[in-house]
C-alpha cells in the first residue's frame, strides 16, 4: 500500500518539472498532499518535507526557508484549515507552490571545484 501511495505522489511531482522550479506547477501539491495524506509511513510530514528537499536538489534548486515555515506547511497540509464558515478545507494547490517558490533558490556551483586550494 505506503508504495503504490509513493510511487503515485512521485509521478505526479515529476510530471510538472520541465527545466523551471517544480513549484512552477502544481508538483509541491502532489508531493506534500500525496506523502502526507496517504500516511505511507510513520512519520509521514517530515517524510514528505525531506522528499520534497531531494526533489528540488535533483532539479536544481535549494529550498531556503525556516523550519518553523516548512513544519507549519506541513501541518496545513495533513489538517487542513476552517473557513470563515467553520468548514475543513484543505491547502489550495496555489498556496502551496507560492510557498515553494519562494524558497526555491537555484544552487550555485562554484567554477573553481577543479582547481585546487590556495
Amino acid at each position: 500500500m505506503w508504495r503504490v501511495a509513493v510511487e503515485r505522489s512521485l509521478a505526479a511531482t515529476a510530471r510538472g518539472c520541465r527545466g523551471r522550479p517544480p513549484a512552477a506547477e502544481s508538483s509541491p501539491y502532489w508531493l506534500l498532499s500525496g506523502l502526507i495524506k496517504s500516511h505511507p509511513a510513520d512519520g509521514n510530514k517530515r517524510t514528505a518535507l525531506l522528499a520534497a528537499h531531494v526533489f528540488y536538489a535533483i532539479n536544481g534548486f535549494n529550498l531556503s526557508a525556516e523550519a518553523s515555515e516548512t513544519v507549519a506547511l506541513a501541518l496545513a497540509v495533513a489538517q487542513g484549515y476552517l473557513d470563515k464558515s467553520g468548514n475543513r478545507r484543505d491547502v489550495a494547490i496555489e498556496t502551496i507552490a507560492e510557498k515553494f517558490s519562494g524558497w526555491a533558490q537555484p544552487i550555485k556551483l562554484d567554477d573553481d571545484l577543479d582547481s585546487p586550494p590556495g
